[in-house]
């Protein structure tokens, strides 16, 4: 199932791109097999972007550092 990124949560943006290349083939299959939506298929260079940016957020989590400052209940001001 694909992960979508909410603007709110920092640490989805990791998981997302990390469930994206994980579907890569699935999504590239998918994306040129659908005539509306060909134009928005990423190319090997940009699947690499993602890579990278995957890699950046792994060796630089913010998952330890946001969740000081949430909470499950309510919004903390900082």
């Amino acid at each position: 199932m694909v992960i979508k990124d909410v603007c709110t949560r920092w640490n989805l943006t990791h998981a997302m791109l990390a469930r994206a290349l994980l579907l890569s083939d699935a999504i590239d299959d998918w994306v040129h097999g659908n005539k509306e939506y060909r134009s928005l298929g990423l190319r090997p260079k940009e699947w690499e972007g993602l890579r990278v940016m995957c890699r950046i957020l792994e060796v630089c989590p913010l998952s330890p550092c946001t969740s000081c400052f949430g909470t499950q209940v309510f919004s903390i001001l900082v």
